[in-house]
């Protein structure tokens, strides 16, 4: 389906609510209930075509980012995330007076880093790996301040902007 110049593929399933998804390679995908109408998927896509937008450039904006296939390389590159968060993550819990329970790091292909607040845990996208100091401080903070303020809402934003000003240019690195 085209909609206001973008192609977006719809993928109909039994859910209850609608949710647009980028793949790495630019490609929109929308997931709809059933039996929902395609006059209500075009009246939801575009009241939020922009930010489908920007989900879409950030998605290519991250296709260049490759990690090797070998098993090995990966390994190295997972250890040596790994030193790199156990040496930031403390500062940073000290900085927020913030700890999270736990952390790991997993291949994830759409985000940089993920928190469940409620249990504490934050996850970090191995593709950090290939990222700058800054861009793992940022996804840092990022993750522990959803331990205070779950949404990206104004409080996320103020407390974000208090502790680390420049986020918005290194999310754009990102």
């Amino acid at each position: 389906m085209e909609i206001r110049g973008l192609e977006i593929e719809i993928i109909r399933k039994s859910k209850k609510n609608l949710s647009v998804k980028a793949l790495p390679d630019g490609r929109l995908i929308c997931s709809v209930p059933l039996g929902l109408s395609d006059a209500k998927i075009i009246e939801f896509i575009t009241s939020k075509i922009e930010k489908i937008r920007k989900i879409q450039e950030r998605a290519l904006a991250r296709e260049g980012v490759v990690l090797p296939t070998d098993k090995k390389e990966l390994a190295k590159l997972k250890n040596e995330l790994e030193i790199k968060i156990y040496n930031r993550l403390p500062y940073w819990e000290n900085t927020l007076s913030l700890r999270c329970s736990s952390w790991g790091i997993k291949n994830m292909k759409s985000r940089w880093g993920s928190c469940n607040y409620k249990t504490g845990k934050i996850w970090f996208s191995l593709m950090l790996a290939l990222k700058s100091e800054e861009c793992l401080d940022y996804i840092i903070v990022h993750e522990l301040t959803h331990l205070r303020h779950p949404n990206h809402g104004t409080e996320f934003k103020n407390f974000l902007t208090k502790h680390f000003p420049n986020w918005k240019a290194v999310r754009k690195q990102l």
